[in-house]
């Protein structure tokens, strides 16, 4: 089982309204204190339901360890429990909701056989406290089996640590809220969850229907419901509604466009009336699958790091805690999908060569050969012979009527140059992914608004401005050096003489460094699921 999955039946909605009747027997019901012995008993025994039922092996150890470093004294219905500590966890665990997480999952009297003695009751409130604090610091889905294309390892959290932090606090109910994630970033799409709930509990108003695309200038009967539409949603309208498509519609069209990720044209398309129809409980769901995913991420991305946010097709380097530098970028297809995980970028390759991956050769490049062998010269490639003494060999050689792109026995090298797959530069963190940053010679992809276009590798709109960000601790490699280098004929290979990390991400929703947080409903930004990412992750959470 995994080390997450520490109490059966987790509750199903990750943004509901939750039940009210949860957490009503209170920790003050005269259930007398809980015996050592029996503790350890229950503990080294395993056969009792609250422990055989509902707990892990992960949490009953992580628990069993506590307790034996206490010499398994009661810390919740002990003699000597500090007052009120019980009662302030459980009003702690009520509102696990503010961080997108279901009470349910944490309410001791959902246990089998919770009451059945002080021992079982202490060892519930101990088992509930223990999965909470792993959940809200590692999240409660595995990324690796909720997607097979995420490298990331959340924090490991102990039960006992957490057990631990709750015996020393002198409130566990504010150490409790002390466990979430301590990121701008989470604290800042938290509070954007926060107020899409209100925005959910309201009733909206109607849908608009389907109809014709609707262009500036056009007359439709659906403008005063796009506009209220727009209204609710908290997009402003500078003018009145007319029986046209007026300017002061089409702007706050527009508006709702890049909010939404949108091409921001102003025209109401089946994505932009669909994206504007969606209802604002899936909002809240998009903003808690998204917390979801910052659990599994650390903290601290580093004051000097890259950060890709895949879906949202940009770039931005960071430096002092802050977004220096921001650029579009090109990602893998939806069926050549670009991995999510951090790393370090170790080298930048000047005028580089591309050596076609073997996925890319079996796939594209030996069909496309075999039908126009006239690209070979066009596009420059080169063909040699594999092992640790390879020679170069002569393409006609090869009988492309009858070769077949498996086991194919060749590399094929692309030279330096303006029709490089790789553009005139490439930053290098080596990886079993092989997947990586580059400049393309493809600039017209960058202007759309949607770019899944690559075989999984990231290319960046502005390199040459990108590798003078990250080799500003190297002042001999100015902006007319990068530029010559980026001209020759021959690769130029540059270490960095501090290596910066990496993270490409998969953000359907965040709130972007500098929004006005103090309306957290506007600022937040939501991004279509290109890679269904979010369906994923929602039946991994059950949700």
């Amino acid at each position: 089982m995994d080390r997450r999955q520490v109490l059966g039946g987790g509750a199903a909605l990750l943004g509901a309204a939750f039940g009210s009747g949860l957490f009503q027997r209170r920790a003050d019901a005269s259930s007398g204190t809980a015996d050592p012995d029996r503790l350890a008993d229950l503990l080294v025994d395993g056969s009792d339901p609250l422990i055989r039922a509902a707990v892990s092996d992960y949490l009953r150890d992580g628990v069993a360890r506590h307790y034996a470093l206490r010499n398994y004294a009661a810390f919740w219905f002990g003699a000597d429990s500090p007052a009120g500590h019980a009662d302030a966890l459980l009003a702690g665990l009520a509102h696990a909701d503010t961080d997108a997480l279901d009470p349910r999952d944490y309410d001791p009297s959902r246990l089998p056989n919770w009451d059945a003695s002080p021992e079982h009751r202490e060892l519930a409130y101990s088992f509930s406290a223990a999965r909470y604090g792993i959940d809200i610091q590692s999240g409660r889905a595995d990324p690796k089996r909720a997607e097979p294309d995420l490298f990331v390892y959340p924090r490991d959290t102990q039960p006992d640590s957490v057990l631990l932090k709750l015996g020393l606090a002198k409130d566990p109910r504010a150490a409790l809220a002390a466990m979430a994630p301590q990121s701008d970033r989470y604290r800042n799409l938290r509070a954007a969850y926060t107020a899409w709930r209100v925005k959910a509990s309201e009733d909206p108003p109607p849908t608009v229907p389907d109809g014709p695309t609707l262009k500036p200038g056009m007359e439709d009967a659906r403008l005063p419901a796009i506009a209220d539409r727009l209204i609710y949603l908290g997009i402003p309208i500078d003018g009145a509604v007319g029986s046209a498509y007026g300017p002061g519609l089409q702007a706050a069209v527009a508006a709702f466009q890049t909010r939404y990720g949108l091409a921001a044209d102003g025209v109401v398309g089946k994505q932009t009336l669909a994206t504007l129809n969606r209802d604002a409980a899936e909002w809240v769901t998009t903003a808690a699958l998204n917390m979801e995913r910052l659990r599994w991420l650390p903290d601290n991305f580093g004051s000097r790091h890259v950060h890709v946010n895949i879906a949202d097709f940009q770039l931005d380097y960071w430096e002092d805690g802050a977004p220096k530098l921001s650029m579009a970028v090109v990602v893998g297809r939806p069926y050549r999908r670009t991995p999510v995980f951090s790393d370090r970028i170790r080298y930048i390759d000047f005028s580089p060569t591309w050596t076609v991956p073997p996925g890319i050769l079996v796939k594209d490049m030996i069909p496309k050969i075999k039908k126009d062998p006239t690209v070979i010269e066009k596009f420059g490639y080169r063909f040699f012979t594999g092992g640790d003494n390879p020679q170069e060999i002569d393409p006609s050689q090869i009988d492309w009527a009858t070769v077949e792109a498996r086991g194919f026995p060749y590399q094929i090298q692309q030279r330096p140059g303006d029709d490089n797959a790789l553009g005139r530069v490439k930053f290098m963190f080596p990886n079993t992914h092989n997947v990586y940053l580059h400049d393309s010679p493809a600039k017209e992809l960058y202007a759309r608004p949607e770019r899944a276009f690559s075989s999984g590798c990231i290319r960046v709109s502005k390199p040459d401005v990108l590798a003078q960000a990250l080799l500003r601790d190297q002042p001999d490699w100015t902006a007319e050096r990068i530029a010559d280098a980026m001209a020759r004929d021959k690769p130029v290979r540059v270490l960095m003489k501090e290596t910066v990390p990496v993270h490409l991400t998969y953000l359907t929703a965040w709130v972007p460094p500098g929004a006005d947080l103090s309306d957290p409903l506007h600022a937040v930004r939501f991004r279509p699921d290109v890679y269904d990412r979010d369906g994923i992750l929602r039946a991994a959470l059950g949700a």
